[in-house]
């Protein structure tokens, strides 16, 4: 996945004649054929729609061969005078399409506010922009940065930051608020504080990035210049475990937060569905100076719902080297073991392309981070997580995901590899007897730590 990609191409089939700037693009797709891109632009299309910034998309039902003619995702486009941007695209999957974006056009409001439209048939329609922040008429603060996230079963919840007071009851240093629609944005909850500490600290909080694992776990990751030092500024999260209706407290993604000495700026988190959660962000620390001042991509995985985090890596394996800075990380996976990551960036590497601005990425495969407990079958030709129910099929591969002292669970069957145990390890039949190696070493129920198998 992702060994190759096909050349650069437009994606708004007018970019050879027209005249306005297209900018921020998001992509988004169903999984059943249909893909959107939805982007802002001051693009006029002929005449039929303002110069200011509006949100522009085009629809793909051919894998992105070929995309439909831009056209104004905001209804309202032709007659509003107002900025409308940047645009963010979410899809349960099963026919429901919301995006939503800031905007000052709301009934004569002069503050920013969130607005959405809704399409129920795949994009070739959307519904008139309607405010989703219920306070937009009444609100004093502005609203930025929406982000919107369902779990495909009913919920979905958008996150953005703002310098709302909710009528003196939090401050007005900006905070992190969030509303809940449980019909398909027929109607939103009332904006809350989804930080807890909202009422007390005095720092901004920026940037909210909100994922779920479709399991009834949601995370909240955001910028905060909250700790210690309001000039570096640190990730901060948040976990809710029931759709939203309650967030636990406001905690630090990492141990050397406040003290580490670099900013750390733009989370993104993302999840495999299976437990596993990588949250990806662009910093100036030096991790102790093992890699350089200049910016680079960071990360930090949980394997407990967001309850411990990793201590933050380098991303981009040529931290210690470069001399580019690496901006704006974007990582998607599969679910299945893949993991891709994007980002811009001004280094060369090497001298091998421009110092201009280009976009660079990295590929992994799951897991980032040892596990302190894996199954492998075998027999198993399914996806591959090292799970019970979805195992790996080889112990080499458990015992690269494994951690020193860790537990592989072997379900009864043969193997003939052939390799090295280098770290201590338990290994465990279950289900029969499990047969390893050419000269075989068997494994009845339980095993003590294993520093080599037979036939390596």
């Amino acid at each position: 996945a992702g060994a190759t990609w096909c050349a650069p191409a437009a994606l708004n089939s007018n970019a050879a004649s027209d005249t306005g700037y297209d900018y921020l693009p998001q992509v988004t797709t169903d999984g059943a054929g249909t893909w959107i891109a939805v982007w802002d632009s001051n693009e006029t299309l002929g005449g039929a729609i303002g110069a200011d910034r509006d949100i522009l998309y085009a629809v793909s039902t051919d894998a992105g061969a070929t995309w439909s003619a831009p056209a104004a995702l905001n209804s309202n486009a032709a007659s509003d005078k107002a900025e409308d941007f940047p645009a963010q695209l979410t899809t349960d999957g099963v026919g429901t399409w919301i995006a939503n974006w800031d905007s000052t056009d709301i009934l004569g409001s002069t503050d920013w506010d969130i607005l959405y439209a809704v399409s129920t048939d795949n994009g070739a329609t959307w519904s008139a922009p309607s405010a989703l922040n219920s306070n937009a008429n009444t609100d004093a603060g502005d609203d930025f940065w929406p982000q919107l996230t369902t779990d495909g079963l009913g919920t979905w919840i958008a996150t953005w930051y703002s310098s709302e007071s909710l009528g003196g009851t939090i401050g007005m240093d900006f905070d992190i608020f969030y509303a809940v629609s449980t019909n398909n944005g027929g109607t939103w909850s009332g904006p809350a504080a989804l930080n807890s500490n909202a009422a007390s600290d005095f720092e901004d909080d920026l940037d909210p990035q909100l994922t779920t694992d479709g399991a009834g776990t949601w995370i909240a990751v955001w910028y905060s210049s909250l700790i210690l030092d309001a000039a570096e500024g640190d990730i901060k999260y948040a976990v809710s475990t029931d759709n939203g209706a309650s967030w636990g407290p406001v905690a630090a993604l990492y141990d050397n937060a406040g003290p580490d000495g670099g900013g750390d700026f733009f989370p993104q988190l993302t999840t495999d569905g299976a437990g596993m959660w990588i949250a990806t962000w662009f910093s100036t620390d030096t991790l102790g100076d093992t890699i350089g001042v200049d910016l680079d991509i960071l990360y930090a995985v949980s394997t407990d719902e967001g309850t411990a985090w990793s201590a933050p890596a380098a991303l981009n394996g040529n931290a210690a080297t470069d001399y580019g800075s690496d901006f704006f990380p974007q990582l998607t996976t599969d679910g299945a073991g893949t993991w891709i990551a994007a980002w811009h960036s001004s280094d060369s590497l090497s001298g091998t392309i421009d110092f201009d601005n280009d976009i660079l990425y990295a590929i992994f495969a799951a897991p980032l981070t040892a596990l302190a407990e894996v199954w492998v079958d075998f027999a198993w030709t399914g996806i591959e997580r090292g799970t019970l129910d979805e195992p790996f099929s080889t112990l080499s591969q458990g015992l690269e995901a494994v951690s020193e002292g860790g537990i592989i669970h072997i379900k009864g069957g043969q193997s003939d590899e052939t390799l090295t145990i280098d770290k201590a390890v338990r290994l465990e039949a279950f289900d029969g007897i499990a047969v390893i190696g050419l000269s075989v070493s068997r494994l009845v129920g339980r095993s003590g730590f294993m520093s080599r198998a037979s036939g390596g």
